[in-house]
């Protein structure tokens, strides 16, 4: 018997980007990485990444190996993460700089001296 679950789709029709879905291995070093450097682009929201779904799974792996009469049996558990993200190009005007964009964005908070009238 299989089991059966809901698997909500994003709808709308506003423009999403380009869907991604990747299983991530935590035990090797460059995915890890991998996974770090998504996981930043999302916080960013000029970077134009959105993560729509993250989900833990572990997969069990049974290796037998067998010479005559002796049997050795090794059970191994890797924990991956699936990641799926929507991933669209932000387009900025061509003068824009993130200094700029930091620079006019706190002007507000600057002191001035005031005038003695």
């Amino acid at each position: 018997m299989a089991k059966v679950s809901e698997v909500k789709v994003t709808g709308g029709t506003s423009d999403l980007g380009v869907f991604h879905a990747k299983l991530f291995n935590v035990f090797n070093p460059d995915e890890l990485g991998e996974y770090e450097d998504l996981r930043g682009k999302a916080r960013d929201a000029s970077s134009g990444v959105k993560i729509d779904h993250i989900k833990e799974l572990t997969r069990k792996r049974v290796v037998v190996d067998r010479e005559g009469d002796n049997e050795r049996t090794e059970t191994t558990e890797d924990l991956y993460i699936m990641v799926q993200w929507w991933e669209k190009r932000v387009e900025r005007d061509k003068g824009d700089s993130n200094a700029e964009i930091n620079r006019t964005t706190r002007d507000w908070s600057l002191e001035r001296p005031a005038s003695n009238d």
